[in-house]
Formats: structure tokens, sequence, C-alpha cells
């Protein structure tokens, strides 16, 4: 964590001790919350980069300790701080014990009538977490105005050098319900792109700077019954590479989709189907790239494909496909929710995953099945437990011209809030 963070923290930690307001301090009139996780998570044969294989295989446990404390500087502003400590532990023979203590948040909130800031370390999301999902250093501000109208901008320092900026404008028709349209853009300028791109591809150690943009709309709404919930955006920019002497401009004309419908069909059971889409590129780099880019994403549409199982996002720190390869995607699927209880749930989903600018000779990445279960034992302690398979398509080929053995993924666990 940078040290201005925590210098940053410290400061307003101090400021608020000693601001009065009519006499009244509200240094000792603080609010302490925290959250406690502990769970057990185990794969089987993901794509390992450094072998450049299917036989990453680990067991893991993972306790995480969060702490936040708010505290009021005046009526309609307060200070949050929170961090987490966590303690990693593999089962790997190569692997060592893991503990670090991190600063998750350090803003000065400002909560008036119509409009909210919030200044300091906090959570981004951008493109309903598709284009960007992590904390950092960065601004939001949130104005509510007549009619149910709303105007959002957020800007952000993330990896290392480089920034990201947003304006969303909407409306909120009525309960749960959301539709905006929204632009971002995003300056590179910490090799984020060419750390990227697969060295054993091109064998060059690549530099870049440049400029991405997204653009498109979102809405959560229902119609009747049925709840729509959906994001469509285009991508455009341009990047320039250089390596030794040599240098070149690559332009990005991409896009992407993700769409979800639900219905209940009863008062304990909702079906459901949703369909993302990420445009490919089956020629990396000859000409424009058409692959859609995300510097940080996160998408849980699936528990292995879309989250490490077929390209190490799950331990690397870099740009990423929101299709995860260079071929893009288009996955539909269907979902099954069985909820006997408002406290006991289980939902099982199936998704087909296709290339969407396939290769030569090839058409599918394969099928996956996830099963996720919870058990809110009291408003204070849940239990979890998933499970997920992911059945290889004619995309991906052993050394020995044979489809991979299926990839396995699991974990279980608790969350105790206090």
């Amino acid at each position: 964590m940078p040290r201005a963070i925590f210098f940053f923290a410290a400061v307003l930690m101090a400021t608020i001790t000693s601001i009065p307001d009519g006499g009244t301090s509200y240094a000792l009139d603080y609010r302490i919350n925290g959250a406690f996780f502990d769970g057990i998570y185990s794969h089987a044969r993901y794509w390992d980069p450094d072998t450049n294989g299917f036989d990453r295989n680990e067991t893991y446990h993972v306790a995480d300790l969060y702490t936040g404390i708010t505290a009021p500087v005046s009526p309609r502003m307060n200070l949050y701080l929170a961090g987490d400590l966590v303690w990693y532990h593999s089962w790997r023979p190569d692997s060592e014990d893991d503990i670090k203590a991190d600063l998750s948040n350090a803003s000065l909130n400002l909560n008036d009538e119509n409009i909210k800031i919030n200044l300091g370390y906090q959570l981004f999301s951008f493109g309903k977490s598709l284009v960007f999902y992590d904390s950092a250093p960065g601004a939001h501000l949130s104005w509510n105005g007549p009619a149910r109208f709303y105007a959002d901008l957020s800007a952000a320092r993330v990896m290392g050098r480089s920034s990201i900026a947003s304006i969303t404008l909407g409306a909120r028709p009525g309960f749960l319900e959301d539709t905006a349209i929204f632009f971002i853009r995003m300056h590179d300028a910490n090799d984020g792109f060419a750390r990227m791109v697969d060295p054993g591809y091109l064998l060059l150690p690549l530099e870049n700077t440049g400029n991405l943009y997204w653009y498109g709309m979102k809405w959560d709404i229902f119609v009747g019954d049925l709840f729509v919930s959906g994001i469509v955006m285009g991508q455009s920019g341009s990047l320039d590479l250089k390596y030794d002497t040599l240098s070149s401009t690559v332009q990005v004309e991409a896009f992407a989709g993700d769409l979800k419908c639900t219905y209940p069909v009863s008062d304990t059971v909702s079906t459901g189907v949703f369909l993302f889409c990420a445009s490919g590129d089956s020629r990396p780099l000859s000409g424009k790239v058409r692959a859609f880019v995300s510097p940080r994403p996160y998408n849980n549409s699936s528990i292995i494909f879309f989250n490490g199982g077929l390209d190490a996002q799950d331990i690397t720190d870099r740009f990423s496909f929101a299709g995860i390869r260079w071929p893009g995607v288009i996955a539909p699927g269907i979902t099954y929710t069985w909820q006997p209880k408002t406290n006991l749930a289980a939902e099982l989903s199936a998704l087909v995953l296709y290339p969407e600018d396939a290769p030569a000779g090839r058409s599918w990445y394969g099928w996956e099945t996830d099963l996720r279960m919870t058990w809110d034992i009291n408003e204070k302690f849940s239990l979890f437990a998933n499970m997920a398979m992911f059945r290889h398509g004619d995309m991906f080929e052993t050394i020995d011209g044979t489809r991979p053995d299926p990839i396995y993924a699991g974990n279980t666990g608790i969350n105790l809030f206090f």
C-alpha cells in the first residue's frame, strides 16, 4: 500500500479528533463494523502460464479479518477507515504461509440531501465490473436530480501510473431499477496492454502507452414479474507499442454485452437465461485489435471459465480479455434457483462457450456447470459452498493432440459479521 495513503489516513484521523461543531466533539461518536471470512478452496487442472498447460492443481485456505471504523467530522461528513488482515495457507509442498495487512478504505465522505462525495482510497466499479473492479485512490461524485434522474462522476489512479475516469447519466424509475448511459476513459501509462500480450507469441519485451474508451448503456428493470439486467458497450482507442527503437500504433475496436433475465416460477423457484458476449480477434495484432480489453475485470457468470481457470486471471495482475482469450467468447446459459426459505438458497447454472471470432478448424471452448449454495443462519453468520466443472471443446488440445481432462473447482466457508 503506498505510504501516501497511510499518511492521508493518519492526517484525517488526527484532524477529526480536533474538530468541534457547535461545541460537540464527534471524535468519540464513532461506529465500528467488521467481518470475518474463512474459506477452503480447491481446483484441479487450471491453466498454468508457466507450463502453458492445464496442470495447476492446488488446495488452499484463506482467512480474512476485516475491520472498519466510521468517525463523524460533521453532521453530513464522516471519515471511513477499513483494513484487512489476511492469512493464506496452501497445501502445495513448495508453498509458504503468507500473512499480510492491507488498507482497504480510507475515504472522506459527504452525504448531503442530493449530493454524495467520496474522496480517498475506495472501491471502484466501472462498466458493471466488466471493465474494472478494484480499490484505488480517487474520487466519486453522485448527484440525485429531479424526477429520479442522477449523474455519477468517478476518477481513480490505477495500476501504478495509469488513470481511469467515467461519467454516468441515468434514472431510477422504480425500486431496484436503474437505466443509464456511460462513458469511460483510461490512460494506460504502465505498459498494461503490453504485459497482457503473450510473451510466448511475440518474444519481445514490449512497452506501451495509450488511451482506451468504453461507452454504452446499462439497465436493471422489471417487465411485469420478469427482471431484466444488462449492459452493452463498445470500445475504442489507440495504443503506442514500442520495442527498443521500433514503434507502432495499434487501434482498438471491440464490443461486449451481458444480458440476464430472471423469472419467478413459484414462491420458491426461479429460472433464468443469460448471454455474455465479448468480441475476439483470431489474428491478434494484425491491424486493428478487435478483442475486448479490460484493465481489471470481474465477471461472475461462471466459477471456472471467467475466474482464472482458462487464463490464470486469479494469479496474475494485468490487463485481461473480457472474452478470456484472443478469440473472444459467446456464452449462453441457463439458471435454476431454489429458495425454500428466505435464508437458504441453491443455484444451478450451465453455459456453453463459443469463440466470437473462431480460428480455422475450431468451433467451441466447451461447457461448464456450477452449483452455488448459501445458508444465512442469522443476520451475522452465514455458510457457503460452491462446486463447478468445465469440459473442454475443440479449442483446446494437449501436446499429444487429445482434449485435456475436465477442470474442477470447489470452495466452502463461513462469513461472520459484527
